[in-house]
């Protein structure tokens, strides 16, 4: 028999206390479901199994892994965060970019929109006129549609 838990100790089945009849029942094939139910430790590890608080070895194995447990929880912690701060700073400097170019897009129609009214404005001064048409033509344009809403309401009652 060789013990479980250190696996370097070999007793024969007579040293242990076992006949030889009942080793021979335990290995046969009816007898393979109940060994793994028997286990068999030599004396200094039959000691540490009865009372595992007194292995230090495990104890400190235990330990050691724990630390390196938290270590990799901490470095990956670190980790996500970085690329939680850089996905958001690379999201802050795209909006940026549409925000600048919005603004400059912004700014680029509002100087020709200027342009133009201050062109129209100095026309009108010296041609009434053209005033009069641009505000004719408004009119018309205001008309007609009215005129095919009117129109589009008619068919639809038609309809």
């Amino acid at each position: 028999m060789n013990c479980e838990k250190c696996g370097k100790v070999w007793k024969c089945s007579s040293c242990v206390g076992i006949r030889s009849s009942t080793y021979d029942d335990l290995v046969s094939e009816a007898g393979k479901a109940s060994w793994r139910a028997k286990h068999w430790f030599c004396e200094p590890c039959y000691e540490v199994v009865l009372h595992p608080d007194r292995d230090d070895k495990v104890m400190e194995i235990l330990n050691k892994l724990t630390d390196q447990m938290i270590s990799l929880k901490e470095k990956l912690d670190r980790k996500v965060d970085n690329i939680r701060v850089d996905d958001i700073e690379k999201m802050v400097k795209g909006l940026e970019t549409k925000v600048s170019e919005g603004y400059s897009g912004v700014v680029k129609s509002l100087e020709q929109s200027k342009s133009d009214v201050t062109a129209v404005l100095e026309k009108s001064k010296f041609d009434v006129t053209a005033v009069q048409g641009c505000v004719e033509g408004v009119l018309r344009v205001q008309s007609r549609e009215e005129k095919e809403e009117e129109e589009e309401k008619n068919k639809r009652k038609k309809e």
